[in-house]
C-alpha cells in the first residue's frame, strides 16, 4: 500500500501514525466514489428561478437524522440541503481517527440519502464553515439559510454570526434553556 495525502486528516500525524494510511485510503475512495461538490439540481422538476431561491437548511455532522428540526417538513420541492465538511472544524480539536472518519463518511451517507429522496444537495468541503457558506450563498442565493440549533455553544454563535435562522432541537428531552 502506497500513502496518500489526505490534508483532512493532517492533524492525526503522530501516533496513529500506522492507521492514517489506512483511514486516508478510506476517505480518498470513499470521495471519489460518493462526493459531488455542488448540488443534483437536475433531479427535480423546478424551474431555475424556483431553485435559486429555495430556502436552505444547514445540516450539522451530529444531526443526520430526518425527523429533527429543519428537516421533519422539509420536502425536495420547498428546500435545498447544505452540508459542510470544514478541514478547520476537524482541526480545532484532537479527534480519533476513527471518529473523525465516522462522523465524515455518515454526513456523506445522509447527503447522498437525501439525494436519493429528490432533495437538492450542495455538499461542500471548503476551509471553514464561514467559507462554505458564503460560497453556497453566491452560488444558490438561498432566500434564507435555516438550521436545526446546533448542540455546542461555539456552533451556536456561528450560526448567529453567519445570520443562519436556528430552529429549536427535538433530539434531547430537554431543551438547554430549561
Amino acid at each position: 500500500m502506497f500513502p496518500v495525502f489526505c490534508p483532512f486528516l493532517a492533524p492525526f500525524k503522530g501516533s496513529v501514525a500506522r492507521s492514517t494510511n489506512f483511514w486516508c485510503m478510506t476517505i480518498f475512495c470513499l470521495r471519489n466514489t460518493t462526493h459531488r461538490s455542488h448540488s443534483n439540481s437536475d433531479s427535480t422538476g423546478l424551474l431555475y428561478a424556483e431553485a435559486m431561491s429555495l430556502p436552505t437548511i444547514w445540516v450539522f455532522g451530529d444531526q443526520l437524522n430526518r425527523g429533527i428540526g429543519a428537516l421533519a417538513t422539509a420536502t425536495p420541492l420547498t428546500h435545498r440541503v447544505l452540508f459542510i465538511e470544514s478541514a478547520a472544524k476537524i482541526s480545532s480539536q484532537k479527534w480519533h481517527i476513527q471518529r473523525a472518519h465516522f462522523i465524515v463518511a455518515s454526513m456523506r451517507k445522509f447527503a447522498h440519502e437525501l439525494r436519493s429522496a429528490g432533495f437538492q444537495v450542495d455538499y461542500r468541503m471548503v476551509k471553514s464553515m464561514g467559507q462554505g457558506i458564503k460560497e453556497h450563498v453566491r452560488e444558490f442565493a438561498p432566500s434564507e439559510i435555516v438550521a436545526t440549533e446546533p448542540n455546542s455553544y461555539a456552533s451556536r454563535l456561528l450560526a448567529h454570526d453567519l445570520g443562519v435562522r436556528t430552529v429549536s432541537s427535538n433530539q434531547f428531552l430537554c431543551h438547554p434553556s430549561e
